[in-house]
């Protein structure tokens, strides 16, 4: 039986480009594949139940999401298995979905029941870009909130240090966890849409946690964090033009061989 691979965190963990891009080619596809692993996405096969996945990354979702799909599933980890967990984007957070069928959502356990909020939506909404359209109206208090009480910035502050605490724990609990950040020591409020960091805050935790993390801690090169990386390299971007800033296939083979190189103290390795 093949050990497995678990991945855990938003759109840039999966397959943004599925109708493109075969998910062999993805980045954890690489990994699985040189690795001898074996995954399956909730998302495969009309849904499948939480049990017989072990690929959670869903689009627009932020720590909130990734934490609850990994306190559900962290059950059926092996001793063998590899855990690549992302972080994703840290200014994105979950309200209660008014237009949900609450009732199914609550009988299902599924995580729908929660709206996810994309703050960074916003910048693409002023450049004409359609974004879903439910979240206009609350992305404009979320602005408001933004210049009048730095909403974003102590959201972003609370999900990483969740995410932080949340990482430090499981890594003394099992041996083949690993984690890769979008944001690094900038938060997502402070980046400019191509990529490279604005005048801002930096994040005061970032730096020891790195150091805590160590090799467990996936860089990408000389970056320790996703949206910097991708910054600098913008041949990887599915669309530059509508500021998509997704994997394209060259992305994610890159990706996912800088992930692999790192990958030497995964401790089962089928050769």
């Amino acid at each position: 039986m093949k050990n497995k691979l678990w991945i855990y965190g938003c759109s840039y963990s999966d397959n943004w480009n599925d109708r493109v891009i075969p998910y062999d080619n993805t980045w954890y596809g690489v990994i699985a594949d040189k690795l001898n692993l074996e995954y399956k996405r909730i998302w495969d096969n009309n849904h499948c139940e939480v049990d017989d996945a072990t690929h959670f990354a869903t689009g627009g979702e932020g720590w909130l999401y990734t934490q609850q799909m990994i306190l559900r599933s962290a059950k059926n980890w092996g001793k063998n298995d590899l855990v690549i967990i992302e972080e994703p984007p840290r200014n994105r957070t979950r309200i209660f979905n008014l237009d949900s069928d609450y009732s199914l959502h609550l009988q299902t356990g599924h995580p729908k029941i929660l709206s996810q909020m994309v703050p960074e939506h916003y910048n693409h909404i002023r450049k004409g870009y359609q974004v879903y359209t439910s979240e206009v109206d609350r992305l404009d208090e979320i602005e408001f909130n933004k210049k009048e009480k730095n909403w974003v910035t102590i959201q972003e502050l609370l999900n990483f240090l969740q995410y932080r605490d949340t990482l430090l724990s499981l890594s003394n609990l099992h041996p083949n966890i690993y984690t890769w950040s979008n944001d690094g020591d900038a938060f997502n409020f402070y980046w400019h849409d191509d990529g490279s960091k604005a005048e801002g805050k930096l994040n005061p935790f970032w730096n020891t946690y790195k150091e805590s993390m160590g090799s467990r801690l996936l860089k990408f090169g000389e970056f320790d964090n996703f949206t910097e990386w991708m910054g600098n390299y913008p041949s990887y971007w599915n669309d530059i033009k509508k500021l998509d800033n997704h994997q394209n296939s060259a992305g994610h083979l890159a990706q996912g061989w800088l992930f692999l190189e790192q990958l030497e103290n995964y401790q089962y390795i089928s050769r």
